[in-house]
């Protein structure tokens, strides 16, 4: 057989296969002229059957784990690499490495705004009034 056999032998199942089918209509249309479908309740059944339980779930993940985890170690080994690098080039460059930014835990949306304009130094945080401020988010 040739390579176009095989292909026109699998179209024409497909297209077996497509006529067997009953065309969907759409739920609605929307303004640009999409066809929009929804999933209904009776399509439920048929779309769980496809999802892993927790326990497949978890021993698909230790099959992939197992499989990769050459990987994983390379990749473990190149991470260590790189920042290696960067603490080097910091060192060297006479820079001391960078450190986490302190996070202010805000009580209220007003404070955290006052806490975001006090850390920027934008025309914003020097015009904007503290009373208006608090007025924005007042309930």
């Amino acid at each position: 057989l040739r390579e176009d056999d095989d292909d026109k032998d699998t179209d024409s199942e497909s297209e077996e296969e497509a006529e067997t089918l009953p065309p969907m209509e759409p739920d609605e249309v929307d303004e640009d002229g999409v066809e929009v479908f929804y999933l209904r309740e009776d399509d439920d059944d048929e779309d769980t059957s496809f999802l892993l339980t927790q326990s497949e779930s978890q021993a698909k993940a230790d099959l992939w784990h197992q499989i990769n985890r050459a990987h994983l170690e390379e990749w473990k080994i190149r991470e260590k690499e790189r920042r290696a690098k960067r603490a080097a080039a910091a060192a060297a460059a006479g820079k001391a490495p960078r450190k986490k930014a302190k996070v202010t835990p805000a009580s209220s949306t007003a404070e955290s705004v006052k806490i975001a304009l006090a850390k920027s130094s934008s025309w914003a945080a020097r015009t904007v009034d503290a009373q208006s401020l608090e007025s924005l988010f007042e309930d």
